[in-house]
């Protein structure tokens, strides 16, 4: 919420309490006056307070801390205000008389319940029908993203008006976790009529499990053996029952296995618009492959295209599959999505298990396409035009599944911005004890190309000289920039798990002093102090533990480019860097008072500024 609104003491101010059964003062209305501060704040000082659940005694006390003091000379009509509760049982004492006196005090209440709260309570609160519940705390994730329309129309609202029409997120309508393209493909060739009833059983109890309509889950069957057939297109079956006659058309067939080429149909064919599928709207795609053999064709590239075309995929290995094929076919973490049975008569009972893999995909994909949406919101379209490099480490001491991670990593990062010539433009390095441009950054121009070319680099392998992987990349970045009609923000994304053997500090300040804005990452062995020199600000620098902090990583990062004015000299400040620098290397000399004189000049024109500016700065 913080991200999607303008925090500022003219427009949207914003206090924060946590309540159980007391109320904790989190901070006030005039606290803070921009965002970052605040998110700041979130970030090192938000923790779990506890306790029982006592709304009305929190609501009571919200109202005397923000709502009865004066209003900074802030008219109510043009700022009026806003309470938005959440709460995620029954309140352990009234909320009524509370709610009415803040209502009466002109306050809108916003009410948000989750897991086990009261609908009577969210309604006792909420102003008319401005109260939502949702199933479980995930929810939030994708609810936030409505948060904006919903308090404008809340504003908005009169006492015995008729009721707004108040938009809410499309998962409070689809039951069960239930919104996605999902489309099964089976080897046909099953052997005897028991393995043929075992995996219709499945499918059947998958499909009573999910919600399936058109707006919700949309199921789609292909068989496969020597050629494939589809069953059943995603909008064929709008119904639970409908799916479920398409399930018995499934029988035994003779022939190869070429999943290569059923994949391939599955990806033309089975996630097209024309056979339903809604991945222009953001509805994650999932394919599952069941099969119990090795393919007879090539299917590496088949499922890199189609993985790269949005859709996760599953795989289930009855004893017999090549599992080193359905490592290759599956998504990544292939220890997630990739599932080994003993028969098709196990089937049945692995039906629970897979359908909480099948959730988690669900909500993860849905939590990305929300925070994607809300980039856009937050300064997106600052940044739609900007260069990118990666600048990877290739070291031996990263492994062969991490060096994966950091690929996944990149796609994650591409698919949040908008590929092309006069949009958005991608560069990647690969460094270790040497260095490798992987390709310039004027070379793909569209998302699909580009995604191809990441998963396709191979590691480098050896040591980790960073700071000459840095001087590397300056001039490429150089180059770079000649293909620009006008300056364009540029940033330098540097991923490293280790420690450099060389000296990143006088690289990296070269590099900035061509305005290139560095945000480095850190992973396990990787030092901190480094990072900061890398990135010459503390802003700018993320560290994780292990591989798997990528994924949260990611966003933290794309969020910071798309919030960025990315022309340093936009702000019109000093490029203190080299004044920093410029002051260790006088400081202690008799003449010093000349050479920070001969810093600031350089600073100033490294960085292209005003007197203006120079004066604001001071």
């Amino acid at each position: 919420m913080i991200n999607s609104l303008p925090i500022e003491a003219n427009k949207y101010r914003m206090a924060l309490a946590q309540y159980s059964d007391i109320l904790h003062n989190e901070f006030n209305l005039n606290t803070f006056r921009s965002r970052n501060p605040m998110l700041n704040h979130l970030k090192k000082n938000f923790g779990f307070l506890g306790g029982s659940l006592r709304i009305g005694n929190a609501l009571r006390e919200a109202h005397r801390i923000y709502f009865s003091a004066p209003s900074d000379g802030r008219d109510r009509k043009l700022f009026p205000p806003i309470l938005v509760v959440l709460a995620s049982a029954e309140s352990e004492d009234d909320v009524e008389e509370a709610s009415k006196a803040l209502r009466k005090d002109g306050v809108k209440i916003i009410s948000v319940g989750m897991q086990k709260a009261s609908e009577e309570n969210l309604k006792a609160m909420a102003t008319s029908q401005f109260h939502f519940k949702l199933r479980t705390v995930r929810d939030l994730s994708i609810f936030s993203s409505n948060m904006t329309q919903i308090i404008k129309d809340a504003t908005k609202y009169r006492e015995g008006a008729v009721d707004v029409d108040v938009q809410v997120p499309f998962l409070t309508s689809c039951q069960k976790d239930s919104l996605a393209d999902l489309t099964f493909l089976v080897d046909g060739s099953l052997g005897t009529q028991q393995n043929l009833r075992n995996l219709q059983k499945f499918l059947e109890n998958i499909t009573s499990s999910l919600d399936v309509n058109s707006d919700c889950m949309r199921l789609g069957l292909m068989s496969y053996s020597t050629r494939a057939e589809t069953i059943s297109f995603l909008k064929s079956s709008t119904t639970q029952f409908e799916f479920q006659q398409q399930i018995r058309k499934l029988s035994l067939r003779d022939g190869k296995s070429n999943a290569g080429a059923a994949i391939n149909q599955l990806r033309k064919e089975g996630f097209s618009q024309s056979s339903g599928s809604r991945r222009a709207q953001g509805v994650p795609q999932i394919a599952v492959l069941v099969t119990h053999r090795s393919s007879d064709d090539e299917v590496h590239e088949a499922a890199l295209n189609l993985r790269l075309e949005g859709v996760t995929v599953f795989a289930m290995n009855i004893k017999g599959a090549n599992s080193t094929q359905l490592e290759a076919i599956a998504s990544y973490p292939t220890e997630e999505t990739v599932s080994t049975l003993n028969s098709y008569a196990a089937l049945e009972s692995y039906s629970n298990n897979f359908l909480k893999k099948l959730h988690n995909e669900i909500w993860t994909q849905i939590s990305t396409h929300a925070e994607q949406i809300n980039l856009d919101k937050t300064g997106c379209v600052d940044t739609k035009e900007a260069d990118i490099y990666f600048l990877i480490d290739g070291s031996g001491s990263i492994q062969v599944n991490q060096f994966e991670q950091i690929k996944t990593f990149m796609s994650s990062v591409i698919d949040m911005f908008s590929i092309g010539p006069n949009k958005v433009r991608v560069g990647v390095v690969q460094y270790a004890g040497e260095n490798r441009e992987e390709f310039p950054i004027s070379h793909y121009q569209n998302n699909i190309d580009l995604k191809k070319a990441v998963f396709n680099i191979y590691q480098l392998g050896g040591g980790t000289r960073t700071g000459k992987a840095l001087d590397f990349i300056r001039p490429i970045i150089k180059e770079g920039k000649k293909d620009r009609t006008s300056e364009v923000p540029c940033f330098l994304i540097v991923l490293t798990d280790g420690k450099s053997e060389d000296s990143v500090v006088q690289p990296a300040e070269r590099l900035r002093a061509e305005q290139v804005i560095i945000h480095a990452i850190g992973i396990g062995e990787a030092n901190k102090t480094q990072l900061q020199q890398i990135a010459g600000v503390k802003e700018r620098v993320n560290f994780g533990q292990n591989f798997d902090a990528l994924k949260s990583i990611k966003n933290q990062v794309v969020r910071r480019i798309c919030t960025e004015k990315g022309k340093q000299n936009k702000d019109k400040r000093l490029h203190f860097p080299h004044i920093i620098s410029c002051f260790k290397k006088v400081n202690g000399q008799t003449e010093w008072r000349c050479h920070v004189i001969s810093c600031l000049a350089h600073s100033l024109l490294t960085s292209f500024i005003t007197m203006e500016g120079f004066s604001s700065s001071f």
